[in-house]
């Protein structure tokens, strides 16, 4: 978008400044100059980038529901984000899930280092033997954490049916 202006009059020395004023988010912007009708123009492409790694965002939550002891279906993706909201895409910070509030544990895959800014888990697991909700807190140093909206999980599927005590053996009749 426009940023700057100018009032079309250049002064005897020839030489026009411009400011540019960039927004709070990541971007490439070319800022070209002209004069007498465009027969002299001038050009130049200038990039804003992201800032210092402030804090983390979930940019997927993990699923809402599931089974005790299952992979979740649905897995979080975490950001690594400056403070204006910009993925830091020089960030490989690790981030970690860990339960904010409910009675699961973290079987497995609860760590992931960030690629180019973004955490992608795969194969999280939650075990809870009660079931219930849980809410995840995800953190990474001294980064602003992030909690997800919850996972409800149902009580785990036994997997096997056994006798404490065998039936005797009984006559008909």
């Amino acid at each position: 978008g426009d940023r700057g202006a100018s009032d079309g009059h250049v002064p005897a020395s020839g030489v026009v400044s411009v400011t540019y004023t960039t927004y709070t988010t990541v971007e490439t912007a070319t800022i070209t100059a002209s004069f007498n009708a465009g027969s002299v123009s001038a050009s130049t492409t200038i990039a804003s980038t992201f800032g210092t790694a402030s804090k983390l965002a979930l940019q997927t939550q993990p699923s809402s529901s599931g089974v005790s002891g299952t992979v979740l279906s649905q897995q979080p993706i975490v950001l690594v984000q400056d403070a204006n909201g910009n993925t830091v895409t020089s960030s490989t910070a690790t981030v970690t899930a860990s339960v904010q509030s409910g009675n699961a544990t973290i079987d497995a895959g609860g760590s992931k280092a960030a690629v180019s800014g973004v955490a992608t888990f795969s194969g999280l697991t939650l075990s809870d033997a009660d079931g219930g909700a849980n809410i995840l807190r995800f953190s990474s140093g001294a980064l602003t954490v992030v909690d997800s909206n919850g996972t409800t999980l149902a009580p785990p599927v036994p997997a096997a049916v056994q006798f404490q005590t065998q039936p005797g053996n009984s006559t008909e009749g």
